[in-house]
């Protein structure tokens, strides 16, 4: 059996250090059925020896102001997005008890829907957008527990499972969308249905289409994966029946 736990991190800077403001996860089966809710919280951990970088109140008429020991043109970008995809208000709005802390805390979250959700010896993945190259780095620093230790699994598999590689050797860049409306009009309005928990549990709700003015935010990131590893999978339907491979 393989199962896919969904992740997606927005931070405070696109290099390999950053503030870490939201986080989201899912778990699903391998072909993208839920096995929990879409889990969205607000975050502030730093990645290690960094300036913890989180915004600081503001009013209608100023810009943002971020602590940080410096801001390079890297971290401009990601910041301009925090403030355009409203992650910047949400964060200072949200009561400080509802925000993650630490990894741990978050590692705590995260292995009770693994270990809740999973079966005996079943591979669990970490997957999303970009999650080889970010996501899964994150993890590897703060939440060590997850991930496996010298080839064993803890609970997770080593090998993570990035969608966007898969859509983006099929048509190219900036294709979540196209795909999402191929995939609608293909298989029907069901394949882009999200089941999202309460608050604080996730911030969204309705399908996916409805969220793609929230563009750079965790929780509809991680259903845009979904959705694209339900089209996928159905879309290679034909292939597994030809090989006869399981769905396993």
């Amino acid at each position: 059996m393989t199962a896919l736990l969904f992740v997606d991190f927005e931070c405070t800077s696109l290099d390999s250090y950053a503030t870490y403001l939201e986080v989201a996860w899912a778990m699903c089966d391998i072909n993208g059925t839920q096995r929990t809710p879409l889990r969205s919280r607000y975050s502030a951990f730093a990645a290690p020896g960094v300036t913890l970088m989180l915004p600081q109140a503001r009013s209608a008429t100023t810009a943002p102001v971020w602590t940080a020991s410096a801001v390079n043109k890297t971290d401009q970008v990601a910041l301009d997005m925090a403030v355009e995809s409203g992650l910047f208000d949400g964060w200072l709005a949200c009561p400080r008890e509802l925000v993650i802390a630490d990894g741990a805390e978050l590692s705590r979250l995260l292995l009770d829907d693994v270990i809740s959700h999973s079966v005996a010896d079943e591979y669990v993945h970490i997957a999303g957008a970009g999650a080889a190259r970010f996501d899964y780095r994150v993890l590897e620093v703060h939440c060590p527990r997850v991930l496996p230790v010298k080839g064993r699994r803890q609970p997770t598999h080593y090998r993570p499972v990035d969608t966007s590689i898969a859509q983006t050797s099929l048509l190219g860049n900036n294709s979540e969308d196209k795909m999402i409306k191929w995939a609608v009009a293909t298989y029907g309005d069901g394949i882009d249905t999200i089941e999202t928990g309460r608050p604080p549990a996730c911030m969204y709700s309705g399908d996916v289409t409805d969220w793609s003015v929230f563009r750079h935010r965790a929780a509809p990131d991680v259903a845009r994966s979904i959705v694209i590893q339900r089209a996928l999978w159905r879309y290679a339907e034909p292939l597994r029946l030809e090989l006869g491979i399981e769905a396993t």
